[in-house]
């Protein structure tokens, strides 16, 4: 897979927000996820912090994903 913004670029992950593939340049670590930089780091980071209440609450109510 190539990068979106650079076709001629491998990927090395996909934006957890747009699933789009990036290459080193256009990839931005958000909390050990990746997102598009300067694009989607604001809603992985939302994603992230919604996934972690969700798995504290489960924990709380012994919920067993």
């Amino acid at each position: 897979m190539n990068c979106y913004n650079h076709p001629d670029q491998l990927a090395v992950g996909l934006c957890k927000h747009c699933q789009r593939g990036l290459c080193i340049a256009c990839a931005a670590d958000v909390e050990g996820s990746l997102a598009c930089v300067d694009r989607h780091e604001e809603q992985v980071r939302a994603f992230e912090a919604l996934t972690a209440r969700n798995l504290l609450q489960a924990e709380r109510v012994g919920s067993v994903y």
